[in-house]
């Protein structure tokens, strides 16, 4: 399946989780990595041929610290529109506090002193609402898909048939996975806000973590999508099941 003409995305080398460049004009990041990586981002976007003062736009997928921290000393650089859901935009900005990661053992508390030594709130200049429509970089649709945080979304772009995941999926390898529940505020609904990606078409898939599919994404997505419907039936099926058996009277079975 071929939608459209292939608008190019850079993925940025160097940096912790993913970071795209879409070069436009005019130019747009998605997402801006770990706080202490923005001297690495401004040296990518310049090898790609953009000057970070010239970017228009730094769209957020979430307030995660590594898909936010490099975005004050992006600023610092540029004159570029910050964009986040605003579910998530409190945070960011640094007025409500981040919620800790729900890991435990010594990796749950590796993930707080992480997240204490690395967030770095900063400004929201757009706060964006779920289907709205981001003019730039050919039009970017904000699909809402909470649960790995409050306001996560993913950016589709329609027209090139391109799919901004951000921690809505992980790819590991190449096999599709849901993130990890620790780092997820509601895990549950993480995962059922995955079907507001099952009627969108397109080519390319790219993560926060874990490398793009390039081809034929949107079918490696829904092939994905029914294995956890599936999953889900069955173990409704299994719960149902085990319910009959408990609610059989004694009498029968004498």
């Amino acid at each position: 399946m071929v939608i459209g003409a292939a608008a190019p995305v850079l993925p940025l080398p160097g940096v912790r989780a993913g970071v795209f460049l879409l070069p436009g004009p005019p130019p747009v990041l998605v997402d801006c990595g770990m706080r202490g990586q923005g001297g690495a981002i401004r040296r990518a976007l310049q090898n790609a041929g953009v000057a970070t003062q010239d970017l228009a736009l730094i769209a957020l997928t979430h307030w995660h610290i590594d898909h936010t921290g490099g975005l004050r000393a992006l600023r610092r650089h540029s004159r570029a529109i910050v964009a986040a859901h605003a579910a998530d935009a409190p945070i960011i900005q640094g007025t409500t506090p981040p919620n800790k990661p729900r890991l435990t053992g010594e990796g749950g508390k590796f993930a707080r002193w992480l997240l204490i030594k690395l967030y770095q709130p900063s400004k929201v200049d757009r706060l964006l609402a779920d289907d709205e429509i981001i003019p730039e970089a050919g039009g970017l649709k904000v699909v809402a898909t909470p649960g790995h945080t409050a306001g996560h979304v993913c950016y589709y772009q329609p027209a090139a048939g391109i799919l901004f995941a951000g921690d809505a999926l992980v790819n590991r390898h190449g096999e599709l996975a849901v993130s990890p529940e620790g780092f997820s505020d509601d895990p549950v609904q993480a995962r059922a806000s995955l079907e507001a990606l099952r009627p969108l078409r397109f080519d390319q898939c790219y993560f926060g973590h874990g490398e793009p599919l390039l081809a034929h994404a949107d079918q490696r997505v829904q092939d994905f999508l029914d294995r956890l419907a599936e999953e889900d039936r069955a173990e409704d099926d299994a719960a149902a099941g085990h319910g009959d058996e408990e609610a059989v009277p004694t009498e029968a079975v004498e």
